[in-house]
């Protein structure tokens, strides 16, 4: 759960880093680059983006597993931690 938490801000100071090249330039290859730069870290930000949802994806359903055989053995306690998990992490899915 703390890797999903670390990720978040990372995208936000991606996409800071993206709007940051709001100059506009004169000559031609400055422009060019500017267009390949904001391509490039718009593509990163989806990128990462999609990364993380499918980690939570990955998450969730490892967690709705371990629930169901936490539950099958009747272990109150892990079952208790494990929906305090799938609360965590659907929370942050949204």
């Amino acid at each position: 759960m703390k890797r999903a938490l670390i990720a978040i801000p990372v995208l936000g100071v991606v996409a800071v880093m993206a709007g940051e090249a709001a100059s506009t330039f004169n000559s031609r290859r400055a422009q060019d680059a500017q267009k390949v730069y904001q391509k490039t870290m718009e593509k990163a930000v989806k990128d990462s983006s999609a990364t993380v949802k499918k980690a939570q994806e990955l998450y969730r359903k490892g967690l709705e597993t371990a629930l169901k055989e936490a539950q099958r053995a009747k272990d109150d306690k892990e079952t208790w931690r494990i929906n305090k998990g799938l609360d965590e992490v659907r929370g942050s899915m949204m």
